[in-house]
């Protein structure tokens, strides 16, 4: 018996499921268990990170290069996208150090003028290529980052603008799959999240634009 071809999906936390302030994604309610249930013919493998950057994405493909994959799914960075107030490293020391009381009204201020990436622009483009190359697969897709909205950057200054150059370079180098017009309603609270509505909605774009 032939193998399987092998559709290869790597996201961080929007993938999966959780728990939301109107209710809860089950696994069978996402859109890789959709797709796993929809797809018979395709050995579909998939990685999902909770809080991933592009690069701890890119951490993994040395595990996952061998199985060959003829499709890859990439779906990350608003993680990268993010402005920030401190980096990593930082993070680690306010919270080994117990600071987060300390800095936390600076958070906003910080964010706004300092707006540190974990990935920046030229970073993320340059990841993004590396997997690109290293898995070699016939078909490379990704998802857009989720649209903004006045809230999200009321929340966080910069925002928008971000996502959409974030996005700008996922267009130029992929399959791009434009989520623009996901249902406000299909994105949680926290405006970078997704509920079984959400799901749905790319369960369909995936469908449509992969497999029809």
């Amino acid at each position: 018996m032939m193998a399987k071809p092998v559709f290869l999906i790597l996201t961080d936390s929007v993938a999966l499921p959780r728990k939301h302030s109107d209710g809860v994604v089950l696994w069978n309610d996402t859109y890789v268990a959709r797709l796993k249930d929809s797809c018979p013919d395709y050995d579909i493998v998939s990685v999902s990170i909770g809080g991933a950057s592009i690069t701890d994405l890119a951490n993994q493909i040395n595990y996952y290069k061998i199985l060959n994959p003829k499709i890859v799914l990439l779906h990350c960075g608003i993680v990268d996208a993010a402005p920030r107030a401190f980096g990593r490293i930082e993070l680690a020391v306010i919270k080994k150090l117990k600071l987060f009381r300390l800095t936390k009204p600076f958070v906003r201020f910080l964010r706004k003028y300092r707006s540190h990436h974990y990935a920046s622009l030229g970073v993320f483009e340059d990841v993004l290529l590396k997997i690109k190359r290293d898995l070699n697969a016939e078909r490379f897709y990704t998802l857009s980052i989720l649209p903004s909205c006045n809230e999200y950057e009321q929340l966080m200054y910069g925002i928008t603008e971000s996502i959409e150059n974030y996005n700008k370079v996922l267009k130029k180098h992929t399959e791009y799959i434009d989520l623009n017009q996901i249902p406000r309603e299909g994105i949680v609270h926290d405006f970078h999240h997704i509920n079984s509505i959400g799901h749905e909605y790319i369960f369909q774009q995936l469908q449509t634009r992969i497999f029809e």
